[in-house]
């Protein structure tokens, strides 16, 4: 993937732009607060959008800007919105980009756009950026491909210090007898590396990063979009979750980064219907999977949690707690895998992950959850290691469930192709109106891969590829966008459909004759490297392979494969056809001589 450098002259530019936070526009100044129903201003730290986005009470420059004033929220005036009323505006905040959605891609996208001089916002509807549910703890693999946005933007040394590096990590596999087998992960090859951390520790460190542009970047949090519509300008509008308290933007980019059930996906959805667009642009393609539908929730438990022996399962390892069925509720033996984290003083979280109809799911209390793993997991002394506040939260959730691997059939839209810049000083001289999807807007898919957060990452280093190629004009950049990144996206999506979906175990014998296949391409590999590919999931985490190319060579693999077994098996019926009539008549005259 190129790398993009900024020259001296292009940093110069942008140290020119903006930061002093008086050259920043009217709605990034102390004097936009929100404003309640009888039009009396509410003080913007003590709002809940504005107080986060100062930084509870600090500026969002991080310090008092100068004049002695500190820069306090990017807000418009607006009345608090009654039900059904659409909100009272007295000037729309006008920024180069609203990104919707402060998760991965919406914070490095952020500091993407901050880099090239943009003015912008983020709207996150937690209540902190970090925010992390600990019914569904994710644990992100941020591979070389991830690699490539932290390598570009500054972040991959603070990735190394806060991750498990899986150059050398133990893997521990814990049987219900108590037998625990230890191995080590060894990966020479450094772009082959994978840096493992909780979600909210990597949010942390892009928000860090945003942070550091602060005079470009606005981060709202408890702020959700709640409305999109398309006139002369692009207009959107942002809800206080807290207050009820509505505000209208004016981007002249709208970056829908809200997920898979995406709000701008689906406003560009209708869009798309009324100007008599391909049935279907911007809808979700979805493909089959055996891993679709799985569901899974998450039992906290205790830093480094030992085990009936005493053996502790250490936070950087990999953990696997083999288990049986149990007879309180039968159905099909259970599994617990623990992803290495590397705080030791932190909890560790299990996943369990199960076909959607397992017994399990209709445990609802402590008492009978006990009993469920004791029997599953005699390996652990479960009411030690969980207390029954724990235990209880644990057995209530509903948990989650895997989606589809799928993809929309548009990622961007041009809504005005000649609007000029704004005309203010300060900010990217960025010409045209436009929205773009990126991360699970864009696309989603069970997390076989890993994929999710790295291909999202990959996507803003694909549109500031076009942002750059295109000097900021979004008429040129969305469109470029879009036929660059689809095909990708749609190749991802298939390459999930046969990565390595039976790793849960739900169909166990399904998976062994996977695991036959995999260690075929394994061996037809290193004797035929011309021929076959590498395993898939090797091939998705560099960044060099555009996933459309590792969806070829897989194919081509597969191909090859199976041109080789028929050879081999018509070589085999061939000496069959000759071998057997021998040996027959060998045994006929044998049995005539007798």
């Amino acid at each position: 993937m190129r790398s993009l450098q900024r020259t001296p002259a292009a940093q110069q530019q942008r140290q020119q732009r903006a930061p002093p936070a008086q050259r920043l526009p009217r709605a990034f100044s102390a004097a936009a607060p929100w404003r309640s129903a009888a039009g009396a201003s509410r003080s913007g730290p003590r709002d809940s959008t504005a107080r986060t986005a100062v930084g509870m009470g600090r500026s969002v420059a991080g310090s008092a800007a100068p004049g002695g004033s500190s820069t306090r929220a990017l807000l418009p005036a607006a009345r608090s919105a009654a039900p059904g009323a659409a909100a009272a505006l007295a000037e729309p905040a006008r920024v180069d980009a609203l990104i919707v959605g402060g998760g991965p891609a919406g914070l490095a996208a952020a500091v993407m756009l901050a880099g090239r001089g943009w003015t912008v916002a983020v709207a996150e509807r937690n209540s902190v950026l970090s925010y992390s549910d600990p019914d569904r703890s994710y644990v992100y693999a941020i591979d070389g491909r991830g690699r490539a946005w932290t390598d570009r933007f500054g972040v991959t040394q603070r990735l190394a210090e806060a991750a498990v590096d899986t150059k050398a990590v133990e893997v521990a596999r814990v049987f219900p007898d108590g037998a625990t087998r230890r191995s080590r992960q060894l990966i020479k090859d450094e772009a082959r590396a994978v840096h493992w951390l909780p979600r909210s520790a990597f949010l942390r460190l892009l928000e860090a990063r945003a942070r550091e542009d602060a005079s470009f970047v606005q981060l709202l949090t408890n702020t959700e979009a709640v409305g999109v519509s398309r006139g002369p300008a692009l207009r959107v509008t942002l809800r206080n979750t807290v207050t009820g308290n509505d505000a209208v933007f004016e981007p002249r980019l709208l970056i829908g980064c809200d997920g898979i059930a995406s709000l701008v996906r689906g406003s560009l959805q209708g869009w798309a219907a009324a100007d008599g667009a391909p049935a279907g642009r911007f809808a979700m393609s979805q493909l089959p999977s055996l891993s679709t539908g799985l569901r899974f929730k998450v039992l906290q438990l205790p830093p480094n949690p030992a085990m009936r022996d005493g053996a502790a399962l250490a936070n950087p390892s990999f953990c696997l707690l083999a288990g049986k069925s149990a007879p309180a509720i039968g159905g099909p033996p259970l599994r617990l895998g623990l992803l290495p984290i590397k705080d030791v003083t932190a909890g560790r979280t299990a996943n369990l992950i199960t076909l959607p109809d397992h017994p399990v799911w209709s445990v609802q209390d402590a008492e009978t959850m006990y009993t469920v793993f004791e029997q599953a997991f005699p390996q652990a002394d479960w009411r030690a290691l969980v207390p029954e506040t724990v235990m209880a939260k644990f057995a209530a959730s509903r948990g989650g469930a895997f989606p589809a691997p799928q993809f929309s059939q548009g990622l961007a839209t041009v809504v005005d192709a000649a609007a000029p810049p704004h005309a203010r000083l300060g900010g990217a001289a960025v010409k045209g109106i436009g929205v773009v999807l990126l991360g699970d807007a864009a696309h989603a898919f069970p997390p076989d891969l890993g994929q999710g957060v790295n291909s999202a990452l990959e996507d803003v280093l694909v549109l500031e590829r076009q942002l750059e190629a295109t000097g900021d004009d979004l008429g040129a950049a969305l469109p470029a966008f879009e036929v660059a990144r689809l095909p990708d996206s749609a190749a991802l999506a298939k390459l999930v459909q046969v990565g390595f979906p039976l790793q849960y175990n739900q169909f166990p014998v399904r998976r062994v004759l996977w695991n036959l296949g995999f260690l075929a391409q394994v061996v037809l590999h290193k004797v035929l490297p011309f021929l076959v590919s590498p395993p898939l999931f090797i091939m998705v985490q560099d960044p060099a392979r555009s996933y459309s190319s590792v969806l070829a060579a897989t194919q081509r693999s597969r191909a090859a494969a199976a041109a080789l077994g028929a050879a081999a098996l018509a070589a085999l019926a061939a000496l069959a056809a000759r071998v057997l009539p021998r040996l027959a008549a060998g045994l006929a005259s044998g049995g005539a001589a007798a």
